[in-house]
């Protein structure tokens, strides 16, 4: 019986290193303020953490905004966060102009990339996951001519292969909740007309 136990147990531990498992939080949400402000919000990246900063993201020590290749529209942020384990990471974060939608895409920037920003930016990453994208989608709402609110679709997504996405995935959805939650709660805050 035991052997079976063990056996079993191994199995699955060895399945867990092979497979991913992915994680997605989706909401979406109308408030008074105009796209330039909630652009604001989103993008500040240089006053968001856990405690201390204007905007606040669960867990998040430090982020920093890096000169490297910065462009308005397009930029990339390191990321550390304390919790259960460190992690830091390198996110890349695009802004897309449409007639009548911006979208705002965050995400984790791929392996061969990391060693060029960790040496522009004298940060280290070591991410906790495999892959990360929040995407953000405004949409400003008229009635009569008149601007009423701003539609905001948030999607959050990670990747997580081995023990973390085995064993960890509940804490995973705890703390893409709890993401989820602040940014809310920061848009909601953003100065309306």
């Amino acid at each position: 019986m035991r052997a079976g136990l063990a056996v079993g147990l191994l199995s699955a531990l060895l399945v867990a290193r092979v497979q991913a498992a992915d994680f997605t939080t989706h909401d979406e949400w109308e408030v008074r303020a105009r796209t330039p402000a909630l652009l604001a919000v989103i993008l500040a990246y240089d006053q968001t953490c856990d405690h201390g900063c204007r905007y606040r993201a669960p867990h998040v020590a430090r982020t920093a905004i890096l000169d490297h290749e910065r462009r308005p529209d397009s930029f990339y942020v390191w990321t550390l966060v304390e919790d259960v384990e460190r992690s830091a990471w390198f996110s890349h974060v695009s802004v897309v102009r449409r007639a009548r939608t911006v979208q705002v895409d965050v995400r984790m920037v791929a392996p061969e990339k990391v060693r060029e920003l960790e040496a522009a930016s004298g940060e280290r990453s070591d991410p906790a996951f495999d892959a990360a994208l929040a995407t953000y989608v405004l949409e400003e709402t008229f009635a009569d001519g008149r601007f009423v609110a701003t539609r905001i679709s948030f999607r959050n997504s990670v990747g997580a292969s081995g023990l973390a996405g085995f064993l960890g995935g509940g804490l995973i959805r705890r703390r893409m909740d709890e993401a989820q939650d602040a940014v809310y709660a920061n848009l909601r805050a953003a100065p309306s007309p």
